[in-house]
């Protein structure tokens, strides 16, 4: 009976597995090791934050501009100098007379200064002082010692037709005396020189101007300034 039961058994388990070997999972052949799968763990990804690139900007203060104040000017007004030069070459109108270059003493007979060149009359003589004064008043027979230390010796008649250089400058001692001046050397022009020649200021104290001697001084042939003579 158990031999029946155990041969009924087996069939059944043989029947069960017939055909359904195609279709079941197959185990792995014994003594095979089992594959092993391995699990990787997931690459993790780092989100890094994008670098920003910080830029410093720096501010300068601006630039300090000093504005300076303008330059003051100051005109000074010009100075007027009048220097009476004497031409560089002689004008000398033909006919008329030179005296050398330098200061020569006379007296002015006339002065014309409407010419072109304008002219004057002029009567030379010698000037002398201290003790030749008195040697040559005392050889003219005049007296001896002389009055306030001068003499004048005029002894040649002769007249002299002088030049004027346009640019000569004339002075006067008693120009001022009128008007409650003291004597000295005061610029006049040489129209008041014509004036004083001719008689203009008789009865004044300009008169004595027309019978003191005059200073002229020549350069090239031509007179360039004109001063008088003060006689006290």
């Amino acid at each position: 009976m158990r031999v029946l039961m155990a041969t009924v058994a087996l069939a059944l388990v043989l029947s069960g597995c017939g055909d359904s070997g195609d279709t079941g999972t197959t185990p792995p052949p014994t003594g095979a090791p089992a594959s092993t799968a391995v699990t990787q763990p997931p690459i993790t990804t780092s989100s890094v934050p994008p670098t920003t690139a910080t830029t410093t900007t720096t501010t300068q203060p601006p630039a300090t501009t000093t504005t300076q104040p303008p330059a003051t000017t100051t005109t000074q007004p010009p100075t007027t100098t009048t220097t009476s030069r004497p031409p560089t070459t002689t004008t000398t109108v033909p006919g008329f007379d030179e005296l050398a270059d330098g200061e020569h003493l006379g007296y002015l007979i006339a002065v014309d200064v409407a010419g072109n060149p304008p002219t004057l009359v002029f009567d030379l003589v010698q000037w002398f002082t201290g003790e030749e004064a008195n040697q040559a008043a005392a050889e003219d027979g005049e007296e001896s010692p002389v009055p306030n230390d001068y003499y004048i010796r005029n002894v040649n008649p002769r007249l002299r037709i002088l030049e004027i250089y346009p640019g000569a400058t004339v002075s006067s001692a008693w120009w001022t005396v009128d008007q409650g001046g003291e004597i000295g050397q005061y610029p006049i022009t040489l129209e008041d020189l014509s004036d004083i020649v001719a008689g203009a200021y008789d009865g004044t104290a300009r008169e004595n101007s027309r019978h003191d001697p005059w200073w002229l001084t020549s350069a090239r042939g031509v007179i360039v300034s004109i001063d008088e003579q003060y006689l006290p």
